[in-house]
């Protein structure tokens, strides 16, 4: 009967110490974990931020490129109304000119000087 008091005694030490064996790599394993946790939280933070970082990026750029995009149709705009303007202009001038009889060289130099100051005029 002791003998099997003792070899319970051994078998329950064993045990314990297969136990606490166990409990200490579990614990081990469980700090792994929280490491891992903390360093994946670290890096989805990381992205988190430069994805923001682009994302705001992106916006300004393509808020510059709508800006252009609006400053480029209001500047074909004006081209398109200086064409017209100067159709106008190149019209009358065609019209005064011919009105005037104006022919030959000394014509040829006074329709210069018209058209020079048509030019002027349409200018402002």
């Amino acid at each position: 009967m002791r003998q099997e008091l003792e070899g319970l005694q051994e078998s329950s030490k064993q045990l314990a110490s297969t136990i606490d064996e166990k409990t200490s790599a579990i614990d081990e394993l469980r700090n792994q974990l929280e490491s891992a946790k903390s360093s994946l939280q670290h890096e989805r933070e990381t992205s988190n931020y430069k994805i923001s970082d682009l994302s705001k990026d992106l916006d300004r750029e393509v808020g510059e490129k709508r800006t252009m995009q609006v400053r480029l149709e209001a500047q074909d705009e004006k081209i398109g109304d200086m064409k017209a303007l100067l159709a106008v202009c190149q019209s009358q001038l065609e019209s005064r000119t011919a009105a005037a009889g104006v022919g030959g060289p000394a014509g040829e130099q006074q329709a210069a000087r018209f058209h020079h100051r048509r030019e002027d005029e349409c200018d402002r």
